[in-house]
């Protein structure tokens, strides 16, 4: 498996999304790809998101870990737009969730802030003095997630791993 880079942001989330995804939008005639409030994108055609706000319990199995960035990918003159804004991975117990802001899918109760995209396992921390990398392989669509997604994908599908790296909390 190709190694994820290092964010192009001392701290943030890497992620590729799906390769073969971004790399169909990017070959239409009418795609866009933008990165943009605080999302960059990386020399691999992945994404990187800027660090927001980190709430971890001290033993690190459970808290939220925020980052802030706009991707948005688009095509088929409008009939496809995929937006990920401002994901957050939240620890519960054996697995994690990716959740991003509520307005990026159709349909979604306007009282809810987030969704959950992807249910996460096998995430663990590494030490790397001054920042915790947090890193993730099984990376698998919720049903909202496949919503998100315009139902290119179902509900289970395997995603591209995701790396954080977090500032190390105060001890």
């Amino acid at each position: 498996m190709p190694e994820t880079p290092v964010p192009t942001q001392p701290h943030g989330l890497v992620w590729g999304i799906k390769k073969s995804f971004v790399e169909y939008v990017g070959s239409l005639d009418d795609g866009t790809i933008t990165a943009r409030s605080g999302a960059l994108t990386t020399d691999d055609g992945g994404f990187s998101f800027g660090a927001g706000e980190v709430d971890l319990s001290a033993d690190l199995s459970a808290g939220k870990m925020s980052f802030t960035g706009d991707v948005i990918l688009s095509g088929h003159e409008g009939m496809m737009h995929v937006r990920l804004l401002d994901p957050a991975i939240e620890l519960v117990g054996t697995h994690a969730v990716l959740s991003v802001a509520a307005d990026t899918v159709e349909g979604t109760d306007p009282d809810q802030a987030r969704i959950v995209i992807a249910r996460m396992y096998s995430g663990g921390f590494a030490d790397q003095g001054d920042t915790l990398q947090w890193r993730v392989n099984t990376v698998l669509l919720t049903d909202e997630g496949a919503a998100l997604f315009g139902k290119q994908y179902p509900s289970g599908q395997m995603m591209d791993e995701i790396v954080a790296h977090i500032p190390r909390p105060a001890a």
